[in-house]
C-alpha cells in the first residue's frame, strides 16, 4: 500500500530517504493501469504520479522525479498565512497560479500578479506564466506571493512603493540623510590626526549629547562612545 511511503498521508508528503527498487517501483502510466484493472485499488487510496523532468545544462538526460518541490505560499495583504504546496520542476507558474487562486479564494475574473519573496522587501515578479518551475528557477522553500488586483484597476504593491518613494524624497528624510552624509565626511578628514598622535576619539550618539562635524567642544551625555586611541 502507498501510504507506507507518506510521512505525512493527508497532504501525501513522502517519507526521506526512500530507495528505487527496495521502497517502491515506478511503472509506467500504461502498466499502472494495466495493474488497477487487475487487481483494483485499496478504496480512498490516491495513485502516486510522478512527472519525468530533464536535468543538466549542456548535457541532457531525464529522470524520474520522485521527490517534489516545497514552496511557501501567501497572499499579499497577509503575509503572514503561508501555506506550503509541493509542485514538480516540470509545472509551470500558471499551475502555480491557478493553485494559490484555489487556496486564497481570489475569483477567476479578478487580475492577479505572482512574486518571488527573497527578503522582507526584495521581490521579483513572476510574468511569464508558461514558464516552468525550473525555468523560473525557483528553489526549495521559496515564497511566492500572489497579489490580487484592487478594484480600482490599482495594485497593492505599486500604491505602497509610492507611499515609500514619497517618504524618501521628504524634506524630513533629506536632511537626514544630509546629516550622516556630513559626519561621515568629518570623520573620514580626521582618520589621519586619529592615527598620528594619542587622542580621546568620540562619536556622537544622539543630537543631545554628542559632538557635532566641525566642532572642537565634546559633548558630556551618557549616549557618546569614546575610546582611546594609543597609536
Amino acid at each position: 500500500m502507498s501510504c507506507f511511503l507518506f510521512s505525512d498521508p493527508e497532504s501525501q508528503t513522502l517519507k526521506e530517504h526512500l530507495i528505487d527498487e527496495l521502497d517502491y517501483v515506478l511503472v509506467p502510466t500504461e502498466a499502472w493501469n494495466k495493474l488497477l484493472n487487475w487487481y483494483g485499488c485499496v478504496e480512498g487510496q490516491q495513485p502516486i504520479v510522478r512527472k519525468v523532468v530533464e536535468h543538466g545544462l549542456f548535457v541532457k538526460h531525464c529522470k524520474v522525479e520522485v521527490y517534489l518541490l516545497e514552496l511557501k505560499l501567501c497572499e499579499n495583504s497577509d503575509p503572514t498565512n503561508v501555506l506550503s504546496c509541493h509542485f514538480s520542476k516540470a509545472d509551470t507558474i500558471a499551475t502555480i497560479e491557478k493553485e494559490m487562486r484555489k487556496l486564497f479564494n481570489i475569483p477567476a475574473e479578478r487580475e492577479t500578479r505572482l512574486w518571488n519573496k527573497y527578503m522582507s522587501n526584495t521581490y521579483e515578479q513572476l510574468s511569464k506564466l508558461d514558464n516552468t518551475v525550473q525555468d523560473a528557477g525557483l528553489y526549495q522553500g521559496q515564497v511566492l506571493v500572489i497579489e490580487p488586483q484592487n478594484e480600482d484597476g490599482t495594485w497593492p504593491r505599486q500604491t505602497l512603493q509610492s507611499k515609500i518613494t514619497r517618504r524618501k524624497n521628504s524634506p524630513q528624510k533629506r536632511e537626514q540623510e544630509a546629516t550622516k552624509a556630513a559626519y561621515v565626511l568629518f570623520y573620514q578628514r580626521r582618520d589621519d590626526e586619529f592615527y598620528k598622535t594619542p587622542s580621546l576619539v568620540c562619536f556622537p550618539g544622539s543630537s543631545e549629547g554628542g559632538t557635532s562635524p566641525g566642532s572642537s567642544q565634546q559633548g558630556t551625555g551618557d549616549d557618546e562612545a569614546c575610546s582611546m586611541d594609543t597609536n
